[in-house]
């Protein structure tokens, strides 16, 4: 793994065999909430069609989980 020192400008190797970094997920610290927001927008622009697709999918299922465990499930859209 990389470790990159942002006031020396430089990146050093990290040799820690004993520890696995299996997500890409990782703590980033902004100057100021629009910086934040915009490398949000960029992250967001950066995604495929399909993979907002299952992010929306993801989030329904969350919101309406309580709903979705009395109820069976079809693969029809309805719209009413």
């Amino acid at each position: 793994m990389k470790k990159y020192n942002k006031n020396t400008e430089e990146i050093k190797e990290l040799n820690d065999s004993s520890v696995s970094y299996q997500t890409k997920n990782r703590i980033r610290f902004y100057n100021s909430f629009e910086e934040e927001a915009e490398d949000n927008y960029k992250h967001l622009a950066s995604l495929n069609a399909e993979q907002h697709l299952i992010n929306a999918k993801n989030l329904i299922e969350r919101v309406f989980s309580n709903y979705l465990k009395d109820n069976k499930r079809s693969n029809r859209i309805n719209f009413s």
